[in-house]
């Protein structure tokens, strides 16, 4: 019997998702905040399942272009945040600085701390795919990143709309992609035909597809306002507790009516032209959640092959775990500070 007769046919592992989203390209959130498990996720899609790989994360530490839309976080060392940046370059992903803050004072325009960060991401070490970038919500921000860093990627992120008091239209993309090398899409715009179907440029565009704000979310520009408060007074009590009441008394974790896109809503923005999609972590405290979304969306099939889909994330989850090799030294139960925590 010959070889050719012997030889298994080969099996595509990819032909469960080629009816959604074929061709789109990820990024996942969580950069800066669960950065160990990430890494995990992005090596194994890269490894085992290569037609769903992350081809971007995106986050950043806490600075003053950066937001916290929950609580404010403690402050990173930059030997941190350097040994973050050069662990997603080995995993040869793409890493998006997300400084969301849509207003940003004078003093803080040129903050040492975020202009290092850039220079860090630009290192030709730290960016091999040459997907790095920041995604920007001050106008003027940008601008300044523009001269010092001429050939760096800039997105613009969607607080930048929300803070607006323009109306929103496709013209209004249009203007924003001549300016930036993508635009983000305001959640409520992803669901707007009289939007999507009419972008100049929907390849240069980037759909969230998991914001868990409601739809008709009145106070959204209320909750940014708040977190541009706290950061410049990150101990205040006062408005740590607006925060809370705001979270509370305005419905924004209702699970009815939010901004997850349906698998129909996102075939919808492929059709029209739009072929990056972005997981968002920003609004949750916990990381499991960020992992469903994450399966839930790049892993949209038919009903009779979700079996399959659930196979390939169970197998995913299963790589985090704890290191079965190490001795158990009698301190897990006492808290420690790292020594990049000290630097």
């Amino acid at each position: 019997m010959s070889e050719e007769t012997t030889k298994a046919p080969g099996v595509e592992i990819d032909y469960f998702i080629r009816d959604h989203l074929p061709q789109a390209s990820w990024i996942v959130g969580g950069a800066f905040r669960f950065d160990v498990h990430l890494l995990v996720l992005v090596n194994y899609l890269a490894s085992f399942f290569k037609p769903r790989r992350i081809a971007r994360v995106a986050g950043a530490p806490p600075c003053p272009w950066s937001l916290d839309m929950l609580e404010p976080r403690a402050p990173m060392s930059p030997r941190a945040c350097a040994s973050i940046i050069s662990s997603y370059a080995e995993a040869r992903v793409g890493l998006l600085l997300v400084f969301d803050n849509p207003s940003i004072s004078p003093e803080n325009r040129e903050d040492a701390f975020g202009i290092w960060l850039v220079q860090e991401l630009t290192k030709k070490a730290n960016n091999p795919t040459g997907r790095n970038g920041v995604v920007v919500a001050d106008d003027s921000l940008a601008e300044l990143l523009r001269r010092k860093f001429p050939k760096l990627t800039i997105i613009c992120h969607p607080n930048r709309l929300i803070m607006s008091n323009d109306k929103r239209t496709a013209e209004t993309y249009g203007t924003l992609c001549e300016k930036y090398t993508q635009v983000v899409l305001h959640p409520r715009d992803a669901v707007l035909p009289s939007i999507y179907t009419r972008l100049k440029y929907p390849e240069r565009v980037i759909a969230i597809v998991n914001d868990p704000v409601p739809r008709r979310y009145p106070s959204r520009r209320d909750l940014i306002n708040l977190a541009i408060q706290l950061r410049k007074n990150p101990y205040n009590y006062e408005l740590v507790e607006s925060m809370h009441r705001l979270h509370e008394r305005t419905g924004l974790f209702t699970d009815e009516d939010t901004c997850n896109l349906t698998k129909n809503e996102e075939a919808s923005l492929y059709g029209g032209g739009v072929r990056s999609y972005a997981i968002q972590a920003q609004f949750f405290r916990n990381e499991l959640t960020l992992w469903w979304d994450m399966f839930h969306h790049m892993l949209r099939t038919a009903p009779e092959h979700t079996n399959k889909a659930a196979l390939i994330a169970t197998a995913a989850l299963a790589c985090i775990r704890e290191d079965v090799d190490k001795i158990p030294s009698g301190l897990s139960l006492f808290s420690q500070v790292s020594e990049l925590d000290m630097q």
